[in-house]
């Protein structure tokens, strides 16, 4: 009997170590890739979309930072929540941009292309692009929510995700 107890002793001590939660760590390394790629793919206005090359992809870097430049300089008491200069530091570096919340930046995008769209003469375009930033941003915070992985920026993800559903 004491092998049969040994062996059912370590099988639930194996089985312990599994976690019950979803890992949120490739996500976490490889979510600005995916955002990069998906904005040169939405944003883009011609072209060829079927392979993107280096000056596409540091063309969207650049029209990501120009889109969330513009949210924080048209509506600032909208976001006065968000410490501006440590959000440029977080995401400008490779490294602590692997730390923030996805959701955050995919939803200041969403309400940035909204916001533009009102502006341009035929916004259904980018109306599209910001509907598709918005629930990109909801994957990304339901994610969140279910690996418990709940912090500051989740929770301004989700108030601007809030106010933006009634938008687009």
């Amino acid at each position: 009997m004491i092998p049969d107890t040994f062996a059912q002793l370590r099988l639930e001590l194996d089985l312990s170590d599994i976690t019950p939660d979803p890992s949120v760590q490739f996500s976490r390394e490889t979510w600005f890739d995916h955002v990069r790629d998906l904005y040169a793919v939405s944003v883009q206005v011609s072209g060829d979309t079927s392979y993107l090359g280096l000056a596409q992809r540091d063309g969207s870097i650049s029209q990501i930072i120009e889109d969330v430049r513009f949210i924080f300089k048209s509506s600032y008491y909208w976001f006065s929540f968000i410490n501006v200069p440590r959000f440029y530091n977080n995401f400008m570096d490779p490294i602590r941009r692997g730390r923030m919340q996805p959701s955050l930046l995919l939803s200041l995008l969403a309400v940035s292309k909204c916001l533009q769209g009102a502006g341009q003469l035929c916004p259904e375009g980018t109306y599209h692009v910001a509907v598709l930033l918005r629930d990109e941003a909801q994957g990304y915070l339901e994610a969140s929510l279910h690996a418990r992985a709940i912090d500051v920026e989740l929770a301004q993800a989700a108030w601007v995700r809030l106010h933006l559903s009634g938008r687009a």
